[in-house]
């Protein structure tokens, strides 16, 4: 787990050091050291590397026409053999994850002749490249995102992860071809100006919009490379191709064959994800899908279990209830458990948050996990597992309900048992499935619900749905199998990812999601529609998966995590906000109303919009520290 990024065009003897202020910008997401890597057609590779970004050398002995940079944060292999960007020949690579299956991959290479230099899965990586080019990525098992440049034949190639775990974003200008692993190293580097897309903007603000579209991201010219994609960049052309398509769900698995193989492969999964030299540790709700993963842990580790932590938080609006399953389940798993409870949560938190997202939150509850990734960080935790993907894996989300309903019947005549049991034990109250089955399937619903008012602040509903990025993060709905992928390639899991990185990384943490895993997700796509939604319990198989899981977390239906916020503690929300926007030029400009309407907006059209602002205004954590300064906020 690292930061990366580069420059591949024409000489430019200014491109060393554009590289530097990007790795500079994410120097968070690389505690532990840095690299760098030049080369022209001219000029071989050239790689230095340092304990601190600052001491990597600006000049080359020629201008290069490809820059590569890494920053480091040892996960696997700690010693100098592993640090990037790793060369071999006329090839280098630099690497952001972890390829968990690199073990087998290393063993199956090591039997055709390959020796290696280190330990780690970045080599190995680079090796199966050599041999196999592109066609090596149906042997990846993990999270990456990764480019690999050959010197002589100027090529460059850039490939995110099936899912998008790892972030990937770039620019290309007349300068050349730009990227990094977060937005704000493009920015900080002036690679291009930080600008508000406009009609980006509108749909966050307006209607929680926070996927833009295929490659789209907040900003004008920064371009994120979709999950599941390979970009191949040579002199002459640039080619996008996607080499991973999630599978539909076509299975008619259940009952205990269901069972055996869905457990098989949380198990594997969670075992890999497991491989680590530094210290590692899982996030514990007392929710269904982080108490499945913290049972597993404990299988997996055996006798060494009682030395792993778990971590809780401990928040205003949760009941004693959850704190006291997550401690069952922890205990119930031989695992150490530790509750964080924050004394209180500053308006430099939350700004501080909103820097480390990048991108805006609809709501304020990811604030929680913020929180708890830090403290979780501050002792001395390097690695993370955490259970975002369990919804998505197992269509479990109540606005699932509408199309797997609609399943059933498609393939049964009927469903009228599942609805009688779903009648006595409704994951949501009545009122509100309503309300989610109509915004979650109709845009028009959706955008009604945030808008409020009928308009907002300018902009009719008819506006807002009609833009662009509202069409792109809201279409996709029907049936079962486009309504799957579009939480999972489009919308909810793609925000959720993000935060993870993004939250995680701001503070040195690698945060994986063994529930996201493609054979993982192979065997849930076998799942038949009536085993997922069983007797009126959804995601019924993780609930028989395991029966050493307490019963109350087993088989709760009420939704938990990390996200109840009380607005309470966040009352000056509305006042600092209102500064802030009234000083942002861009937002006043999308929105002439908003000084005369603001005392009429809600609390989270207060939060949408003050964080507009932030981002308008700060990207890097000198960024944080002036605009507390300047608001005279303090911790």
């Amino acid at each position: 787990m690292c930061g990366i990024a580069g420059y591949f065009g024409g000489p430019d003897p200014a491109a060393p050091a554009r590289v530097k202020r990007m790795l500079a910008a994410q120097r968070h997401r690389g505690p532990d050291g840095a690299g760098m890597a030049v080369c022209s057609r001219e000029m071989p590779w050239r790689a230095h590397f340092a304990a601190d970004w600052r001491e990597l050398p600006d000049p080359s002995p020629a201008p290069p026409e490809c820059v590569l940079g890494h920053n480091l944060l040892a996960i696997q292999d700690p010693t100098d053999a592993a640090r990037q960007p790793i060369l071999a020949g006329e090839l280098a690579l630099v690497f952001n994850g972890e390829i968990y299956n690199f073990v087998e991959l290393r063993q199956q290479l090591e039997r055709e002749g390959t020796r290696f230099k280190s330990q780690g899965d970045t080599e190995v990586l680079l090796e199966l490249w050599k041999r196999r080019g592109p066609e090596c990525m149906r042997n990846l098992r993990g999270m990456f995102a990764f480019v690999v440049v050959d010197r002589r034949g100027r090529r460059l190639w850039a490939v995110r992860d099936p899912f998008g775990i790892k972030p990937f974003y770039y620019t290309q200008t007349e300068r050349g071809f730009h990227f990094a692993s977060e937005i704000r190293s493009l920015h900080a580097a002036g690679v291009v100006p930080r600008k508000l897309c406009p009609d980006a903007a509108v749909a966050s603000a307006a209607a929680g919009i926070n996927a833009f579209g295929d490659g789209a991201t907040l900003y004008e010219a920064v371009h994120e490379l979709p999950p599941g994609h390979l970009l191949t960049i040579s002199d002459d052309r640039q080619e996008l191709r996607s080499y991973y398509a999630l599978p539909d769900p076509c299975g008619d698995l259940s009952g205990d064959a269901a069972t055996f193989l869905l457990r098989d492969a949380a198990e594997s999964s969670v075992r890999l994800h497991l491989r680590s030299r530094r210290r590692i540790a899982t996030c514990l709700s007392g929710g269904l899908d982080s108490s499945t993963i913290a049972c597993l842990i404990g299988r997996a580790l055996g006798e060494s279990r009682h030395d792993f932590q778990t971590f809780t938080i401990c928040t205003a609006a949760q009941q004693d209830s959850e704190l006291e399953s997550a401690a069952l389940v922890a205990r119930q798993a031989g695992l150490r458990h530790t509750v964080i409870e924050p004394k209180s949560i500053s308006p430099a938190d939350v700004l501080e948050m909103i820097i480390a997202y990048e991108t805006p939150n609809h709501v304020i509850g990811p604030i929680n996990q913020f929180l708890l990734l830090r403290e979780i960080a501050r002792a001395g935790v390097t690695v993370v597992l955490d259970g975002q993907g369990g919804d998505e894996l197992l269509s479990g989300y109540p606005w699932f309900v509408p199309v797997l309903l609609d399943e059933i019947r498609r393939r049964h005549g009927e469903a009228s048992a599942i609805e009688a049991g779903l009648a006595t034990r409704p994951p949501l109250p009545a009122e509100t499935m309503a309300a989610f089955s109509r915004m979650f399937h109709d845009p028009a619903e959706w955008v009604k619900a945030f808008v409020w008012q009928g308009s907002f602040l300018g902009w009719s509903i008819e506006q807002v749905l009609s833009l662009a990025q509202t069409q792109y993060y809201l279409s996709g709905g029907g049936d079962w199998r486009a309504f799957r992928r579009r939480q999972y390639l489009r919308s909810e899991l793609q925000y959720l990812l993000r935060q993870e990185d993004r939250l995680g990384m701001w503070f040195g943490l690698e945060c994986r999601v063994p529930l996201v895993d493609v054979p993982l997700v192979e065997v849930a796509s076998q799942l038949a529609p009536d085993w997922l939604l069983h007797d009126g319990y959804l995601k019924y198989p993780f609930r028989v998966m395991l029966p050493d899981l307490p019963d109350d977390v087993r088989w709760n239906t009420t939704k938990r995590g990390f996200w109840e916020t009380d607005r309470d503690n966040f009352p000056w929300v509305r006042d600092l906000g209102r500064r802030l926007v009234l000083d942002s030029r861009p937002v006043r400009e999308l929105f002439p109303p908003v000084e005369a309407e603001w005392d009429r907006l809600s609390f989270d059209q207060h939060w949408r919009l003050l964080q507009l602002a932030v981002l308008d205004r700060c990207a890097t954590r000198e960024h944080v520290d002036q605009l507390c300064a300047d608001l005279h906020v303090g911790t």
